[in-house]
Formats: C-alpha cells, structure tokens, sequence
C-alpha cells in the first residue's frame, strides 16, 4: 500500500494527486497544503500583520517606510539602501521591495515569529532611519544568509536572462508554476484591514507581479487568472474534492490563506486540524516529533496517525 505525503506546494499535489487518482494511494496528507489557487493573494501580507500583532507591525511598517523613503530619494540614498541588504542599485524597486518584505514575512511563515518580533520591537523610538535599516538589513541576512538580497530569485533581469540564471535552479521554474498556472501573486492589500497599512510596500502591487511575469517569460494577466479558475475548478479549490485526504494547518503561516476555507473537517474521510500557536509555521508536523514541541502541534499529530491508521488498515 502507498500513501502520499506533501507539504506546501507539494501538499496542493498530494491532494490534487488523490483526485486524479484514487486507486494509486490508500490517503494522503496534505501539510500546509495550497489546494486555493489564488490570483490575488493579498491575503498573505494581512495574514502575517494580525499573526504578529499591533507593536511587532508597526515596527515592520516602519522598516518599510524607512527602507520605502531612502529608495524614493534616488541617488546615494538608493544606493545606500539597497546597498544594506547586498543589492545592487539598479535592482527595480518591485523586485527590491519584494525581496524585503519575503526577508521579514517569511521568518513568521517558517516559525520564528518571536525572533522577528524580538528584534525590530527593541529598536529604539529614537533610532535614525538608517539605524532601522541597518538593523532590519542584518537580521535578515544573519536569519537568510549575506546573499539573500543578492540572489537571482527576485531579480527579474536575471531571472529573464539565460547568462545569468542558473539552469536547473528552483528561480524560474516555482515563478513560471506561479506565472502560468498557479498564481498566490503577494500583493499589497488595497483594502482597508487589520490596522489599514499593509506591512509591505505598496510598490508591491498587482501591477508589478503581473509584468513581472509578462517580463520575465513573456505573457501573463488574464490567461494566468483563467488557469487558476480552471485548477480550482478541476479539484475544488478551498472545498477540495479528494477523498482519504487528512489536511494540516498551522497559525502563524499566511499560507494557511490558502488552504482548505472554511477551517473545519470538509467530511468523515476529508479531515481538518490546525494548530493555532505561536511560531507555528509551515509544515511544522513535517518536523522531527519532539517533547518540547507545542501541545497543538502534538494533537494535529495524534489526529492524523488515526487517519493513517485507519486508512493503511
């Protein structure tokens, strides 16, 4: 017998993939799973602001805002800014901005919310742009490593130029899968929520992300929001339509967006647990079980071995 196991991207096809078909495995589970695909995901930025609370967002809003008002004066500020996180300073401002924000939002979406929340809270009201610059910067190639803001990954030029990108590298491949079929664009929200300020830059837009596509591999827009319809339509999108499919959550991950809506069992053999904690993040049950590990995290778990159980028997 063979069971499937998935998580992300991954957790979407371990679904999809009991859909399709459903004599090839006897269950899946689907960790953090994107069974939505959404063409607008601005939901990701609102999902991280209300996980990290009022002081930790204002103190991201301000890292923005700094990094926003440097980048906007051109010239030495630019190159200054930029410059912070290893960025080159004809990097364009979407593609920088989108790489700022991934560099905050995703250490809540891996699990080290309190890090992230520990560290930009204590700078001081007092502190210069630049020092709030300078420290966001630090802390994100410390947690991402020195060429996180360097990298091809969120450099459309390179990502468009066969000299410059890697070949075989996940760079393009993840972007045309989002480019061409699946979406999850990270938009900053238009639409008034939480406290009414998006945590990324509003440069960050619908606009951009579409162009950046259209750039990169030539078309895009209305043929990308028709994929996501057709996929949605083919395995249910947040109601999925797979059965013997045993679907994680976990509170902190903005992902969580795009997961099965409403939160709840979609039926007895379409089970649904979330565990609602702090640095709870992304695949967290694909983790090596420990005893420290949170008590929600242990129950989402013991759930799903029942389910494994019950359906390998």
């Amino acid at each position: 017998k063979w069971f499937a196991f998935g998580g992300s991207y991954p957790g979407a096809l371990s679904s999809w993939f009991r859909a399709a078909y459903p004599n090839k495995t006897v269950g899946s589970l689907s960790s953090s799973g994107v069974v939505h695909a959404i063409f607008d995901f601005d939901k990701f930025d609102a999902h991280i602001a209300k996980a990290i609370g009022h002081e930790c967002a204002c103190a991201h809003r301000r890292i923005t805002k700094a990094f926003e008002t440097a980048v906007l004066e051109r010239g030495d500020r630019e190159a200054f800014a930029k410059g912070l996180l290893g960025s080159p300073v004809d990097m364009s401002d979407g593609d920088f901005f989108y790489m700022l924000a991934d560099g905050l939002a995703m250490m809540v979406q891996y699990g080290a919310k309190s890090r992230l929340c520990g560290n930009i809270t204590k700078v001081s009201e007092e502190a210069s742009s630049d020092e709030v610059m300078g420290n966001a910067a630090a802390l994100i190639k410390e947690y991402w490593g020195e060429g996180f803001g360097s990298m091809c990954f969120y450099d459309t030029a390179c990502l468009k130029d066969p000299a410059r990108y890697e070949v075989g590298a996940t760079d393009r491949s993840w972007r045309w899968q989002k480019c061409y079929e699946l979406a999850y664009l990270q938009s900053a929200p238009k639409a008034l929520h939480h406290e009414g300020v998006p945590l990324r830059s509003r440069l960050v837009n619908m606009t951009y992300l579409v162009d950046q596509c259209k750039e990169i591999f030539g078309s895009c827009g209305k043929e990308l929001v028709n994929a996501t319809r057709r996929v949605n339509a083919k395995f249910g999108g947040p109601q999925p339509v797979a059965e013997r499919v045993f679907y994680s959550n976990f509170g902190d991950d903005p992902w969580l967006e795009a997961s099965v809506m409403p939160a709840k069992d979609l039926g007895p053999n379409r089970p649904y647990e979330a565990a609602p904690c702090d640095d709870c993040g992304h695949c967290s049950d694909f983790r090596t079980p420990s005893a420290t590990e949170p008590p929600e995290i242990q129950a989402v778990r013991a759930r799903f071995e029942k389910y494994l159980d019950k359906w390998l028997a």
